[in-house]
């Protein structure tokens, strides 16, 4: 397609060719053959303008609509199981142990319908590590019994329970464990 843009041309405001009439340098305008032609371009190129920007702008508000058909309340809350749960690995990277037990803690009580299989045996150990690491030995010893009942063969969290019954001074349980 020729177009009337000097910047195009190479600067000269005139085609090369020398069929065609020369034209000023301001005209953007795609040569056409029909004046119905151009408008329906101009048409095409406004439609897509005016979606890109509908796009840009619910991007930004974080409005845009999921392809899976989620509501919007379903979106909001796979980000709030996501992000408590990313912060239950950075508390837990970080020895935060208060924000472990509370992140862990919120992801287990709200976010039950996204768990996979072992969900909760790993957070219920990771909630029973902070409380270890608190000095909290029997409420993680509590936390872990639950953990091993749900997962009997989840390592882990025997593991962070012989650590509670140490912390208790029950040493002859914690081997057991």
């Amino acid at each position: 397609m020729l177009w009337r843009s000097s910047r195009v041309l190479g600067g000269t405001g005139k085609f090369k060719r020398k069929d065609l009439k020369a034209q000023p340098k301001d005209a953007s305008v795609p040569l056409m053959g029909s004046p119905s032609q151009a408008s329906e371009t101009h048409a095409r190129q406004f439609n897509r303008m005016l979606v890109a920007t509908i796009f840009l702008v619910c991007f930004a508000s974080g409005m845009v609509p999921a392809a899976s058909g989620q509501s919007h309340q379903e979106i909001v809350h796979e980000r709030d199981c996501a992000n408590a749960r990313n912060t239950s690995i950075d508390a837990s990277n970080h020895q935060k142990w208060d924000l472990l037990v509370y992140s862990a803690r919120q992801y287990i009580s709200n976010c039950r319908d996204l768990f996979h299989d072992g969900d909760e045996a790993l957070f219920l150990d990771e909630i029973g590590l902070g409380l270890d690491s608190q000095k909290k030995f029997e409420d993680a010893f509590l936390v872990l019994t639950r953990c091993v009942k749900i997962k009997p063969d989840y390592a882990p969290c025997f593991a962070e329970m012989g650590d509670a019954l140490v912390g208790l001074g029950d040493t002859v349980s914690a081997r057991s464990a």
